[in-house]
């Protein structure tokens, strides 16, 4: 039995695994294998020569308040069906979060099918979607011509650039990792349209029933409406779902929004994570970490361990929620324990409720 990084050697039982666990096409498996699995940032139960669980990371860079922040996004979290509900996944995660606190990450984002999964990790939600769907037979009118196919992918980076500076906990994408995540889209016959004059673009997929559209960026309200309505012309009546930050509003006719928790988080270095953010307040928080102990302690605002006694007392797992906006101060009342009540109105001044909308994650691997 052990728990170990993976190998090279590893790749073909991960692969099986894989096909064993999920349902992916052969193109986007072959695509992720070849450049999202790095098997050094891969994490494995091994029993008897067999890898029977595994955790999957990459390393980015996130945005959250305007840093930029070492991450490891999760994902591919699996165990063979054989060997479920005796805790391997459990013990994976605990060692990948070491494991990443030793290559120097801070965060580690993910997208679970059920967010509160990963609850008694630590790994709380930190981020929400807006689902807009449309499902009216009618014909859109107006269509901003310059709404075209898009080909040339590089031209849509700085779009993207200037969009993920808006968001907490998005990756800060390079042009290479844009290129190659356009590049994913379109392996999996995934089609680009958008406007360089209007500061937009989404990527959709299209089947006989549904317009499916994962990526929907925009800069302004009339990108957000052109491209909706481009989207209308192109679904031929079918439904469309489109995935968008969750304060997007819509001045198009006959579509609907719905908000949801998605993407979670994962705190992975505390201290390194304030000193980083480079806030300014005056008193003392206690951290409480039951994974990794560093995080454990009294922490100024820098990230300097203090002697003296904390204003409160929260888990790791809340405190990131607060550092990335996703709780302001009085709603993560009832989950912290206050030793001092002087310091509540800097602290509603420091984690506000005004953050929330604009906590977003798009990327899931």
């Amino acid at each position: 039995m052990m728990l170990r990084a993976a190998s090279k050697d590893d790749l073909q039982q991960l692969k099986e695994l894989w096909n064993i666990c999920f349902h992916d096409s052969p193109v986007f498996q072959n695509w992720f294998f070849q450049y999202r699995v790095i098997p050094e940032w891969s994490f494995v139960w091994e029993e008897d020569g067999m890898i029977q669980s595994c955790l999957h990371t990459y390393p980015y860079l996130v945005n959250i308040r305007g840093k930029e922040i070492p991450a490891a996004m999760i994902c591919g979290v699996c165990t063979h069906p054989d060997y479920r509900k005796q805790g391997l996944m459990g013990r994976v995660f605990r060692f990948a979060m070491r494991q990443l606190y030793q290559k120097n990450r801070l965060v580690a984002p993910l997208t679970p099918v059920t967010p509160g999964l990963y609850d008694s990790f630590g790994a709380f939600v930190v981020s929400d979607a807006a689902y807009l769907t449309f499902t009216n037979k009618i014909s859109a009118e107006k269509i901003d011509l310059s709404i075209t196919p898009i080909r040339n992918v590089e031209k849509l980076y700085p779009i993207y650039q200037v969009f993920s500076k808006k968001y907490n906990g998005i990756i800060l994408r390079t042009p290479d990792d844009f290129s190659l995540k356009m590049e994913d889209y379109q392996q999996d016959r995934g089609k680009i349209i958008g406007s360089i004059s209007s500061s937009s673009y989404c990527v959709y997929y299209e089947t006989a029933d549904a317009v499916d559209v994962p990526e929907f960026v925009a800069l302004n309200q009339e990108g957000t409406d052109q491209l909706l309505l481009a989207l209308e012309k192109i679904s031929c009546d079918r439904k469309i779902v489109v995935k968008v930050p969750p304060a997007t509003i819509t001045h198009c006719a006959n579509w609907d929004k719905k908000r949801i928790a998605k993407s979670v988080m994962a705190p992975i270095h505390i201290p390194m994570l304030l000193k980083q953010l480079e806030l300014s307040f005056s008193f003392l928080v206690e951290i409480r970490d039951d994974i990794i102990a560093e995080n454990n302690g009294v922490w100024d605002c820098n990230g300097n361990r203090q002697n003296y006694k904390p204003a409160f007392s929260i888990s790791s797992g809340h405190f990131l929620q607060l550092l990335l906006g996703y709780l302001s101060f009085e709603e993560a009342m009832p989950l912290l324990e206050l030793y001092d009540t002087k310091i509540a109105e800097e602290a509603k001044a420091v984690f506000s409720d005004k953050e929330k909308d604009f906590c977003y994650i798009i990327d899931e691997y």
